[in-house]
C-alpha cells in the first residue's frame, strides 16, 4: 500500500469512527430506540445465571456479548469503589440505567469500525485500493449505517460477520482452501446467531462452491457435483454448529423460540405507506448520484462476469427479495445492504475514474465523487444534528418533572424513564412474589434495594401491566392487559404519558379501541410532535383523567 494510500485510509476510519461516537449519549436517560431495551435488560438478566433469554426475536450471541461487557463494567467499578456490592450494581441498572446502554453503544461502535476495516480488505483484494478507499468512504458516511451505529441493538453486529463472511467467502472462490471455508462458514453462524438473516449467506456459499476451480463444465455436471459437494455441506455443518454454540436456546428450548420466529418475524408486517415512506426517504439520503454510481458499477460487475461478484451480490440481491416478499420495510434494513451499496458505488465511481484518466480532463471523476458524496454527507449532518438534540421522551419527561408533582399516579410510556415511589416498588414487588427463577430472584433483589438508592428526580406513583411482572421497568409494556385504560383508571391512574403509533397505525382495531377509550375519560393537555428531521422520538400526548371518571 502507498503511503498516501495509508494515510487516506487513517483519515477515512478516525471520520467513520468520529461520526458514530458523536451523539453516543442520544435520548439518555432512557432510550429513543425502543429495541434496544429488550437487548439490554436480557443481558443484564443473564447476571442471575440463567442464560435462556425466554426471547427469541433476536438470537442471544450480541446479548451475552453485552453482558460480558457489563461484567467487566462491574469489576471495574468494584476495583474503583463505584459498586460496593454487586446489589449496589444491580440498583443502579434500575436508577439509572444509561451507563447499561452506553456500554451496549459503544460495543456497537466497535463492531461498525471493525466492519470499515473488513470492507477495505475485502474491496481491496477483488477491485484495487482506489476503489477499496471509495467503498469505506461511503460506508464511513452512510446515513442509514452511522445512525444504527448509535444504537444498542443487533443489526450492525450481525452486519459486521456479514461482510467478513463475504471476504472469506470471495477468498474460497479464488483459493479453495479449507481454511477459508471454515472462517467463513464460522462467519456465517455468528451472523445467524446475532440476528437470523444471515442464514440466506447459505445460497452465497453455494454459489461459491458452484465457481470453485475444481468444479466441472456444464450446468448439469456443475449441479450433480455441487450436491454432492464436501466443502459445501461441511460449510453448512460448521455454520449450523456455531449457531448452536453461539445461541444455544434456540436449539435448547427450539418450541419457544420457534414461536417467537413465527409470531414476530415470520408472520410480521407493515402498512404499505411505511413501507413507501422508509424506501423514499433512504433513497433521498443516498441521493440520486449514488444510485446512478451503483447503477454503473452494477454494470461494470455483469460486463465482468467474474464468479466471486456473484458471490458479493448474492446476500443483497436474497435479502431485498425477501424484504420485499414479507411487505416488512424498516430503515435499520437497509444498514445491512450499506456495505454492498458502497462497494457498487465504488465501483462506478472508480469506473468514471479510470474512463476519464485517459483523457485530459481527469477532473471528471473527481466531480463525480463529489456529486456522490454531497448527498449522503447532507443527510448524515441532519442525522447527527437529530441525534444532538433532545429526543420526544425527554422533552416529555421534563414536561412531566416541570409540571407534575412527586407522588402523582402516571401510566407511562416504558422508554420514559421515570423514578418509582415507593408505592410502585412496593407493586411491582407484590407482582413478582411467588413467581419461581433466577430472574425474579434478581428482579425482587434489585426492587427491595430500591429503598436504598437516592433519587435527584421526583418520585412517582407509576402503574405498570400487570402481566409482565419481570420487566425491568416501570412502565406500560405491551402484554394482555396494556390496553385496559379503565383498568388503569380504576388503579388511581391520574395522567397517561404515551407514545403515538406511526405511519397509520392507529388503525389497526387495538389503537382505535385504546384511544377511543382514553378519550373518554382523560383529556389532551400536552403534546411533543413527531420531528423526524430535527429529533428522535414518536409523538408523546399527556392526557389528564378527567375528575368524577368511575
Amino acid at each position: 500500500m502507498k503511503p498516501w494510500h495509508f494515510v487516506a485510509l487513517l483519515g477515512i476510519l478516525a471520520l467513520g469512527l468520529g461520526l458514530r461516537l458523536y451523539g453516543i449519549t442520544a435520548g439518555l436517560p432512557g432510550t429513543a430506540f425502543g429495541d434496544e431495551q429488550p437487548v439490554v435488560h436480557h443481558a443484564v438478566g443473564f447476571g442471575t445465571g440463567d442464560l435462556n433469554p425466554h426471547f427469541f426475536v433476536y438470537p442471544a450471541l450480541f446479548m451475552y456479548l453485552t453482558a460480558v461487557v457489563y461484567g467487566g463494567y462491574f469489576l471495574v467499578g468494584r476495583a474503583l469503589g463505584v459498586f460496593s456490592s454487586l446489589t449496589a450494581f444491580k440498583v443502579q441498572f434500575f436508577v439509572d440505567e444509561s451507563p447499561f446502554f452506553l456500554l451496549a453503544r459503544l460495543e456497537v461502535v466497535v463492531f461498525a469500525f471493525m466492519t470499515l476495516i473488513v470492507l477495505f480488505r475485502l474491496v481491496r483484494s477483488a477491485y484495487g485500493t482506489t476503489t477499496a478507499l471509495l467503498a469505506t468512504l461511503f460506508l464511513a458516511i452512510s446515513p442509514v449505517h452511522v445512525l444504527d451505529s448509535h444504537v444498542a441493538t443487533t443489526d450492525v453486529p450481525m452486519t459486521f460477520f456479514v461482510v467478513v463472511a463475504w471476504y472469506y467467502l470471495d477468498r474460497l472462490v479464488t483459493s479453495d482452501r479449507w481454511r477459508d471455508l471454515v472462517l467463513a462458514s464460522t462467519a456465517i453462524g455468528l451472523g445467524v446467531a446475532t440476528k437470523y438473516i444471515p442464514i440466506v449467506l447459505l445460497a452465497s456459499l453455494a454459489v461459491a462452491r458452484w465457481s470453485a476451480p475444481a468444479h466441472a463444465e456444464g450446468w448439469l455436471a456443475r449441479l450433480r457435483t455441487l450436491a454432492l459437494d464436501r466443502k459445501l455441506w461441511a460449510g453448512a455443518g460448521i455454520a449450523a454448529a456455531v449457531l448452536a454454540i453461539a445461541s444455544p436456546y434456540n436449539v435448547l428450548d427450539f418450541g419457544n423460540a420457534w414461536n417467537d420466529i413465527r409470531v414476530y418475524i415470520l408472520q410480521s408486517q407493515s402498512p404499505r405507506e411505511q413501507n413507501r415512506a422508509v424506501l423514499a426517504r433512504v433513497l433521498w439520503e443516498h441521493g440520486v448520484p449514488w444510485l446512478i454510481a451503483m447503477g454503473i458499477g452494477t454494470a461494470v460487475l455483469i460486463r465482468h462476469r467474474r464468479p466471486r461478484d456473484l458471490v458479493g451480490v448474492t446476500f443483497a440481491a436474497l435479502f431485498v427479495g425477501l424484504m420485499v416478499a414479507r411487505g416488512y420495510y424498516a430503515t435499520r434494513y437497509f444498514s445491512y445492504l450499506a456495505p454492498a451499496m458502497g462497494a457498487l458505488a465504488a465501483i462506478g465511481v472508480a469506473w468514471l475514474g479510470g474512463r476519464s484518466a485517459e483523457r485530459p480532463r481527469r477532473w471528471v471523476g473527481a466531480a463525480c465523487l463529489v456529486l456522490v458524496l454531497v448527498p449522503p454527507l447532507s443527510a448524515t449532518a441532519a442525522v447527527l444534528n437529530r441525534l444532538s438534540n433532545s429526543s420526544t421522551r425527554q422533552l416529555a419527561r421534563a414536561w412531566v418533572h416541570a409540571n407534575l408533582p412527586a407522588g402523582t399516579a402516571i401510566v407511562a410510556d416504558p422508554y420514559l424513564r421515570l423514578a418509582p415511589s415507593e408505592g410502585a416498588v412496593r407493586g411491582k414487588l407484590a407482582l413478582v412474589e411467588g413467581v419461581e427463577g433466577e430472574r425474579a430472584r434478581l428482579v425482587r433483589t434489585a426492587l427491595a434495594a430500591l429503598s436504598e438508592a437516592r433519587w435527584e428526580e421526583p418520585r412517582y406513583r407509576l402503574i405498570f401491566s400487570r402481566n409482565y411482572p419481570l420487566a425491568y421497568s416501570f412502565g406500560v409494556v405491551s402484554t394482555e392487559d396494556y390496553y385496559d385504560v379503565r383498568g388503569y383508571v380504576e388503579r388511581g391512574a391520574e395522567y397517561f404519558v404515551i407514545a403515538m403509533p406511526r405511519y397509520g397505525e392507529t388503525s389497526a382495531p387495538q389503537y382505535r379501541a385504546f384511544f377511543g377509550a382514553l378519550e373518554q375519560v382523560a383529556a389532551l393537555v400536552y403534546r411533543v410532535p413527531a420531528e423526524p428531521d430535527r429529533r428522535l422520538g414518536p409523538e408523546i400526548r399527556v392526557y389528564r383523567v378527567r375528575r368524577g371518571v368511575p
